[in-house]
């Protein structure tokens, strides 16, 4: 499913999604690498909530069949690597959850697709699995995704594989490292460390992420834990486009 995408990446987002974080240049710093990342003082930790439930205009969605035997209940997340690829697979009581998906050849790691509780797409498939009639443009939009426009003067947000070879020197990429952690249970835990780099490798920072699957009744609630290390000066301007970032499909 994944194969043919290996060379490519994604772009738009959700209006509700823009400005997400805007950086404070009058922050003071330290001689500490990590200080040295304007807003946050020691390290950026941050948790995200996504509910998905699907009506209304929300994400708000019924469960069916097995799901509305447990309504109410709490769900057992089972994390599963996909042998030979650079994937996980994460389920809730067996219904597709989503799944962590991080091969060299994309600019950063993602959650794609998302499903809500009843197994509905909440992701757009493109450009990975693109469905008929859906929009083709921004294709660095890829699933639930976090990054930020500007760190140093390279754009990790708008990286992908439509950007012409000559610029992209201009682009940075979250690369994974590796997988540090992974439980089962009723609270599932994924946990990597990653690095942003620029074209040639140079690192800018250290990433570790958690995050932390569950679900019950029409609820699936992912929190996600990032602390961003300097391993030089860092600097993260006020720009349009950060921090994190999710498309979902057309019909929401």
């Amino acid at each position: 499913m994944y194969k043919d995408l290996l060379a490519l990446n994604t772009h738009k987002k959700p209006d509700f999604l823009k400005n997400n974080f805007v950086m404070d240049e009058t922050t003071p710093t330290t001689s500490s690498p990590i200080s040295r990342l304007r807003v946050w003082r020691h390290c950026v930790a941050f948790s995200a909530w996504i509910l998905l439930l699907f009506a209304g205009g929300e994400l708000r969605a019924q469960q069916k069949d097995k799901g509305e035997k447990q309504k109410g209940g709490t769900q057992s997340i089972l994390i599963t690597p996909v042998p030979g690829e650079h994937r996980f697979l994460i389920t809730a009581d067996g219904m597709p959850f989503t799944e962590f998906v991080y091969p060299d050849t994309l600019e950063k790691p993602v959650l794609y697709p998302i499903y809500a509780p009843d197994g509905q797409l909440v992701t757009r498939g493109f450009p990975m699995a693109p469905r008929p009639g859906e929009p083709t443009d921004h294709p660095h939009h890829l699933g639930l995704w976090f990054n930020y426009e500007n760190v140093n003067g390279l754009d990790f947000w708008n990286n992908s594989f439509a950007i012409p070879a000559e610029k992209k020197a201009l682009y940075g990429w979250i690369r994974t490292d590796s997988i540090l952690q992974v439980r089962n249970g009723k609270k599932g835990m994924l946990r990597y460390s990653a690095s942003w780099t620029d074209q040639q490798r140079h690192v800018l920072l250290k990433e570790k992420t958690s995050l932390i699957f569950s679900a019950r009744g029409g609820e699936r609630i992912l929190d996600r834990i990032t602390t961003l290390t300097a391993l030089q000066d860092v600097k993260f301007p006020d720009a349009k486009d950060g921090l994190l970032g999710m498309r979902v499909t057309r019909e929401l």
